[in-house]
């Protein structure tokens, strides 16, 4: 569905980016991103890879402090 979605323009945001829009937009704290990044991968059933976990730690500690 995804790959349909955007082959038809549509943005498409998934967990992780909700999360991180979230935080840019000061709507969580850095303690309760990190919590959640956590969770997800640790405690959800959505199939994430290693290799996107790593990605995803640079990810967020390359984020600027907000607020």
């Amino acid at each position: 569905m995804r790959r349909e979605l955007e082959f038809r323009g549509a943005l498409v945001i998934g967990s992780v980016g909700l999360l991180v829009r979230a935080y840019n937009k000061a709507l969580m704290a850095r303690e309760d991103l990190d919590h959640a990044i956590d969770a997800l991968f640790d405690e959800s059933t959505l199939h994430l890879s290693l290799a996107f976990r790593g990605y995803v730690r640079k990810l967020i500690n390359d984020l600027g402090k907000v607020c």
